[in-house]
């Protein structure tokens, strides 16, 4: 920094998306140039989530339905709702899957751009068993 007088200092970098260390430094400037007052930054990984409901088309949410990305998932809670953390910028397949469940839609893409997304919703449906018989003849 140039034609700074003498005196002290305290030094704090900053930019957007970066952590420094250190967080600042004290510099005593007396009659000539100081040199060496270097930080280290690191960029701040910025993540988001994707939120939504699984429901019957009554309403009722579906507990324990795993939702996932391929790389990353999250179950439903008790009223259904579910939120997969920690995703970076992309577009993302959303999978609903329970055992003895289908689901409409049966995957959902999903683009994280810069924000959280909501109402990544899903229907399901039980299943009520096949239409099959035996018989002995």
């Amino acid at each position: 920094i140039p034609n700074l007088a003498a005196g002290s200092y305290t030094l704090t970098p900053s930019a957007s998306g970066y952590t420094f260390s250190p967080a600042n430094r004290a510099v005593t400037i007396t009659s000539a140039n100081v040199t060496g007052q270097n930080f280290t930054g690191t960029a701040v990984a910025t993540t988001f989530s994707i939120s939504g409901r699984v429901a019957t088309s009554g309403g009722a949410g579906i507990s324990g339905v795993s939702v996932s990305t391929g790389s990353a998932s999250a179950t439903t809670n008790s009223n259904g709702d579910y939120t997969i953390a920690n995703l970076a910028n992309g577009t993302y397949t959303l999978t609903p899957s329970l055992s003895g469940y289908t689901f409409s839609p049966t995957s959902l893409s999903a683009t994280v751009s810069g924000a959280n997304l909501t109402g990544r919703n899903f229907t399901g449906t039980q299943n009520t068993g096949g239409g099959n018989a035996l018989s002995n003849g």
